[in-house]
């Protein structure tokens, strides 16, 4: 097939799945979860913007973290990612910065080497400091909805809902608490193990 063809499949797919594209739509925590290749909280420790191995014309991301908690998918002490830069869009240290601490959900890598959050802004959560030193995550659409559905969910896997899960269940924006949101994560991605 010929080059401009891959450029544009590979530009709809990271369109679609970076959220900015029409087939996105908001996800619940849970479908952010089950549709991760891995779940990693890390420090973003190197990022480098270099031209895809096969398709030099196609601009990558490279993002290298430390691994602080290897939540799913088997991950060593690091791990780097290789991304898609859409050309419209603006410095990629913007969203991945040295030093910057990141829960990621990311899909499995493509037969190209790419990957990306799932549901683009929805899966990837920046851990910020509070003024009292506590730690709190907050994705690129507010963590909006996010919760909505863990009763319902709990329900589904034929379980009640924890009480960690109904304190986030009431919250429907805003920052959350990083150790809640570890310990919801960690229940939902137990279900995708056992499914």
């Amino acid at each position: 097939m010929q080059p401009k063809f891959w450029a544009v499949l590979i530009l709809l797919f990271t369109l679609s799945a970076t959220g900015q594209g029409p087939l996105s739509r908001q996800l619940s925590l849970n479908e952010i979860t089950q549709n991760a290749g891995t779940i990693v909280h890390g420090q973003v420790i190197a990022t480098r913007v270099e031209p895809h191995p096969q398709y030099p014309n196609v601009k990558t991301l490279n993002v290298t973290l430390r691994v602080i908690d290897p939540i799913y998918g088997g991950l060593g002490k690091q791990v780097t990612y290789r991304l898609f830069l859409p050309p419209r869009f603006g410095p990629p240290q913007s969203d991945y910065r040295l030093g910057q601490e990141l829960v990621l959900f990311m899909h499995g890598e493509s037969q190209y080497g790419l990957t990306s959050p799932v549901g683009g802004e929805q899966g990837r959560f920046r851990v910020i400091q509070t003024a009292s030193g506590q730690l709190r995550v907050v994705n690129g659409l507010n963590n909006a909805g996010l919760f909505n559905q863990l009763g319902s969910e709990a329900k589904a896997h034929g379980r009640a809902m924890t009480a960690t899960e109904g304190a986030l269940s009431r919250q429907q924006a805003g920052a959350v608490s990083l150790k809640d949101f570890l310990i919801v994560v960690r229940q939902l991605a137990a279900s995708k193990v056992t499914q």
